[in-house]
């Protein structure tokens, strides 16, 4: 079991993304170019965005993590949302970073308190929106 670092600044934009609880924004979190620290490679906290088209563009060659807050309507008619971490392992990444990726997870979900479900992915197709919607609205946790 790998136990990486991850930046300070890291730490606090997922705080601060955590804690906007808006649906139209994301957090992006890369491995630094040594493999053995997490850091920010991106954050969208208001802007209006098609999620699709974020997903369109993410890096084929680059592993990464993705918090977004995920908005949807439960069986009884009634509005949720749930932070989802996405875990994005394209097949074409480099296989170390990949190894490096899987063998990080347990130790990195334990630093990000409030993750509601963890969604792995290795295409794109995996983390359009309806699928992600579909996703958060069953009851179990991981």
């Amino acid at each position: 079991m790998l136990d990486l670092k991850v930046t300070d600044q890291a730490l606090c934009d997922y705080y601060q993304y955590k804690l906007s609880q808006n649906g139209d924004g994301h957090l992006v979190l890369k491995l630094n170019e040594e493999l053995d620290t997490y850091e920010t490679a991106q954050i969208c906290f208001d802007e209006p965005h098609e999620w699709n088209d974020f997903v369109s563009h993410l890096s084929e060659k680059r592993c990464s993590v993705i918090f977004k807050h995920c908005k949807f309507v439960n069986d009884a008619g009634q509005n949720r949302s749930k932070l989802l971490a996405i875990t994005w392992i394209p097949h074409s990444a480099n296989i170390r970073e990949k190894m490096v990726m899987a063998a990080s997870m347990k130790p990195f979900r334990l630093k990000f308190e409030g993750v509601m479900k963890v969604v792995e992915a290795s295409a794109k197709n995996d983390i359009y929106f309806d699928e992600l919607q579909d996703i958060c609205k069953f009851k179990f946790k991981y």
